[in-house]
């Protein structure tokens, strides 16, 4: 019964018409601000904004590459995008300690990470989902008790025989959720579980070297490069 009270809402949402309501770059550098500050130097914080600004510019193709941004109406794709640059960041975090090169590409990895989680509370019927005339529901199919989605579950979801996938990328954009500051609040607490959440995963790695390599990452010296 619960299952078909999802099914018929996620009908509800994809036939409604509502303005669009997608971020915007300078939303994200405000949310990845507002997220790391008093957390990351100042300087780090740029190099994660990069990484953020990167996904907005065409002629490195991350523009058009819809996986990035939750602009493809393949939830798998996507998800599998965000496990990649979660790898990403921890193999670069390794050496952030001792290289400043390296700290910088794991915090521009985290800014490419940031700005498609970000997106996930923007593009895709999750909000839609989880609430009930504007307020947080209790019939939520993917999340904690925060409301925010629950990654692992999801990505089993999705690797499942029998996937029960819910959520949907809205490819119309004119169907987008309309409560722009509760997407953003969203993607806020989003972006500072995503830091914990990496910052656990160099503990685990890394042992007895994770503190240094996260006291790198917040405060160290970083020297830009992609090479």
């Amino acid at each position: 019964m619960k299952t078909a009270k999802f099914l018929i809402l996620s009908l509800f949402l994809a036939l409604s018409t509502t303005p669009a309501s997608c971020f915007d770059g300078q939303t994200h550098t405000e949310i990845i601000k507002e997220a790391l500050s008093g957390t990351l130097s100042e300087d780090n914080i740029k190099s994660v904004i990069a990484g953020a600004n990167l996904q907005e510019q065409d002629e490195t193709d991350n523009e058009g590459e819809a996986q990035r941004h939750f602009n493809i109406n393949n939830m798998k794709r996507c998800c599998d995008y965000i496990q990649r640059e979660q790898a990403r960041i921890i193999s670069f975090a390794g050496e952030a300690n001792k290289d400043s090169s390296m700290c910088y590409k794991a915090l521009f990895h985290l800014g490419m990470l940031l700005h498609t989680v970000q997106n996930f509370y923007s593009n895709t019927n999750y909000l839609n989902l989880i609430t009930d005339n504007g307020e947080l529901s209790s019939k939520d199919p993917y999340g904690s008790t925060s409301s925010l989605v629950d990654w692992p579950e999801l990505f089993a979801d999705l690797k499942s025989e029998q996937p029960q996938i819910k959520i949907t990328v809205e490819m119309d954009k004119t169907k987008r959720t309309t409560d722009i500051e509760l997407a953003r609040g969203m993607a806020l607490r989003e972006s500072i579980r995503q830091w914990n959440y990496i910052e656990k995963l160099i503990i685990s790695k890394y042992g007895k070297s994770s503190t240094d390599i996260v006291s790198a990452l917040k405060n160290g010296s970083v020297k830009k490069t992609l090479d």
